[in-house]
């Protein structure tokens, strides 16, 4: 028995390694290239990503209608509704000049050679990080940007009282930023589960991947998540919401 409440978080190409763990590969077969290549097709230039062929999804799920249930929770679950708010925030004039120094790094090493995935995530790595408000230099060490972000959690902070919020971060300067900024600020232990439920702390930073699967109990005493920098993984994004999105 497989349980998962994300089976296909990226796309259908995720469908074949837990069918394979189930039924062996009487379904969807022995050889992941040869599923790949038999209902999907290449979706870039290069290579490094495929979309399903037409009638592919549909042919799919046939072949598993008869080993595979879908609940879905908005037909099962008795939970509020979920309200997602962006926030905009400017970035200041020294953020905003880092930002198009490193972009245009970024573009020149995207010109100079077709072997790049390496260097351009880590170079779409670091625009993020700026736009997060500091970035790694090559040491390691921390290279502060602007507080436009941490301004902004004060105010929603603020807004909110002594609420529990849980805010999310990508990189642990980040963190460490939003611990400085906010009087009371935690970093996230699930040995300190029981003190969130009562609501002891009111401010708990953590990233999204030491949380996102198996954990429950924070819906107990928090309503709000912020979000400092989103991830990249939409399993992780739709996992981690689903902490506070639940039953209790």
């Amino acid at each position: 028995i497989g349980l998962t409440g994300t089976p296909v978080p990226n796309n259908y190409l995720d469908l074949w390694g837990q069918m394979r763990l189930i039924d062996d590969g009487e379904r969807l077969g022995r050889s992941f290239h040869h599923y790949k290549q038999t209902y999907f097709q290449q979706a870039d230039y290069m290579g490094y990503s495929y979309a399903l062929r037409p009638g592919a999804k549909e042919t799919i799920d046939r072949k598993l209608a008869d080993i595979a249930l879908t609940m879905l929770g908005d037909d099962w679950l008795d939970v509020p509704t979920c309200e997602s708010i962006d926030i905009d925030v400017k970035l200041p004039p020294a953020g905003v000049k880092e930002y198009k120094k490193m972009e245009k790094e970024l573009l020149i090493e995207l010109e100079k050679s077709d072997v790049i995935a390496l260097n351009a995530a880590t170079l779409a790595g670091k625009l993020l990080q700026i736009t997060s408000g500091a970035v790694y230099d090559d040491q390691r060490g921390v290279y502060q940007v602007h507080d436009a972000k941490i301004e902004a959690l004060k105010k929603l902070r603020k807004k909110h009282g002594k609420e529990p919020i849980l805010v999310l971060c990508s990189f642990r300067h980040e963190s460490a930023r939003v611990l400085e900024a906010i009087p009371g600020a935690r970093m996230f232990d699930e040995k300190d589960l029981g003190a969130w439920q009562r609501g002891e702390i009111h401010t708990w930073c953590a990233d999204a991947r030491s949380l996102s699967h198996g954990l429950d109990g924070l819906q107990k005493s928090c309503r709000i998540a912020v979000w400092m920098t989103l991830t990249y993984s939409n399993e992780t994004y739709i996992q981690t919401n689903a902490r506070l999105i639940r039953t209790g």
